[in-house]
């Protein structure tokens, strides 16, 4: 069920072949606009590949009379260029292109909307970009194929649309067609099926407005929607490595690669802007991310793999310190990669504690927080710690208080008392996480803070905080109102 599994040196040669096809797709992209016939794209397509030693895979395939398919409003698949059909304002069609370069095949899809589109095409076209987006980041090694399909079902479903399920991705390399089939849309006999280290294979969605059967028009290639609505597709070809995924079909930055060279540099320039615009402070969080992911993947489009790490973990810092074994198991990580970051998190608790030196002195409530962030997050149990600092905020003691279960720790005011009064503490903060994300003070927190608070106050010391740490996030009893 596993055919298309390659090795390394094929690799170098799929992401050449793929990179022209991305090429192809920039090159006849300022000609699709409305008045162009689909034959003229067709030709187009025809010539560049020409031009640059390859040929059509889907010319003569099976019969097939074009170079690619044009796939224009309700047609889901498989549309055959004609000199007949005019793009208009509008239309959204799909321009799908195989090339095989060197005895390797190359395999994508793009929608193009025409003009003035209506709203519900934009968000049909959008949607199924999405979720092509979504199925490639959770591919990996040791991920099951269901995953894919299981994925594009949540991104597609809550807009309303269908998913065509008489078409699917397919293995690909040196053959354009191969096992495995790659379902876009959940079944559980691929739950058995894992992904491995040089599996090759197209992701393609068809979604569309209406139902999601199809018809296929006389000329037994043009597969329409049964009731007219409209359909869209983009498609990628994609390789499972050691550590993750990587699309063969996006533009190399240098094109003038050989197959043979031994340093592919596949997003040199993309990531070059990315370094420009961490200098200028104006990368998003999981743009921070992909810069590093970039220093430790560097062969790889690490862009899928950061963005579903953050909307997974809920930010870049709650990714950083997760546990090791969580992120191991997020798809297309791999054990080097989440080892890379877990050294990151520690170089970053190394220089904070450097910078405080050994006894801290908190100047504002976010020094404070900070402090419980870098102490607390990451952890599967939940622990309870106490700072008994002096009358000038300095800390002179951080001390691990208890280490409960997932969702419990104990909490001993008596013996809190006993240690603030050994070191004429003035005040004290407590603070504990919660393994469960995003979850603040329960009602047993507040009260345990209460009592003591009461049991400080006639010894004149006070409860200056308490703080939980949850998902990355650090909530304040005294900014909720909790502490009175």
């Amino acid at each position: 069920m596993l055919a298309s599994v390659y090795a390394p040196k094929d690799f170098k040669r799929l992401r050449v072949v793929g990179d022209l096809v991305a090429r192809c797709f920039d090159f006849i992209t300022p000609h699709i606009r409305a008045g162009i016939s689909t034959g003229e794209i067709d030709r187009l397509v025809a010539g560049f590949l020409r031009e640059n030693g390859a040929r059509s895979s889907d010319l003569g395939y099976q019969g097939y009379p074009k170079s690619i398919c044009t796939s224009v409003n309700d047609v889901i698949v498989h549309g055959i260029p004609s000199d007949d059909v005019i793009l208009r304002d509008g239309d959204i069609v799909n321009v799908d292109l195989t090339a095989e370069y060197k005895g390797f095949h190359g395999d994508a899809s793009r929608m193009f909307m025409i003009g003035n589109v209506a709203p519900r095409a934009r968000e049909l076209v959008q949607t199924c970009q999405d979720a092509l987006n979504a199925a490639i980041a959770v591919c990996g090694p040791g991920v099951p194929l269901s995953e894919i399909g299981k994925t594009i079902e949540a991104v597609v479903t809550p807009h309303g649309f269908s998913i065509s399920r008489d078409f699917v991705g397919h293995g690909i390399g040196k053959v354009m067609h191969d096992d495995p089939q790659i379902f876009h849309f959940y079944d559980k006999m691929w739950d058995r099926v894992k992904m491995v280290p040089g599996l090759v294979f197209t992701i393609e969605p068809m979604i569309n407005t209406g139902r999601p059967e199809c018809k296929i028009d006389a000329d037994g290639w043009t597969a329409r929607t049964v009731d007219g609505g409209l359909s869209a597709q983009w498609e990628h070809t994609l390789g499972i490595t050691e550590d993750g995924v990587i699309i063969f079909t996006e533009k190399m930055v240098k094109c003038t690669v050989k197959p043979d060279d031994k340093d592919l540099n596949f997003h040199t320039g993309h990531r070059e802007r990315m370094r420009r615009k961490f200098l200028d402070d104006k990368l998003a969080d999981y743009e921070l991310l992909e810069l590093l992911l970039g220093y430790a993947i560097p062969r790889r489009d690490v862009r899928p793999l950061a963005r579903g790490l953050v909307e997974k973990f809920g930010g870049v810092y709650p990714v950083l310190t997760a546990p090791l074994d969580r992120l191991i198991e997020f798809p297309g990580m791999g054990r080097n990669t989440a080892i890379f970051i877990k050294a990151i998190h520690k170089i970053m608790i190394a220089g904070y504690r450097s910078e405080l030196g050994s006894r801290p002195i908190f100047r504002d409530d976010r020094a404070l927080a900070n402090y419980c962030l870098l102490k607390l997050s990451g952890k599967d149990k939940e622990e309870v710690h106490v700072l008994y600092l002096d009358d000038k905020m300095c800390l002179l003691s951080d001390d691990l208080h208890s280490v409960g279960t997932v969702d419990w720790a104990t909490t001993y005011p008596r013996e809190i008392l006993k240690r603030a009064l050994e070191l004429n503490a003035r005040s004290v903060v407590l603070m504990h996480n919660h393994p469960t994300p995003n979850t603040s003070f329960s009602v047993e927190d507040i009260e345990i803070t209460e009592q003591i608070k009461n049991l400080l106050a006639p010894v004149n010391i006070g409860v200056y905080d308490h703080y939980v740490v949850s998902g990355g996030i650090v909530y304040s009893a005294r900014n909720m109102f909790l502490l009175k």
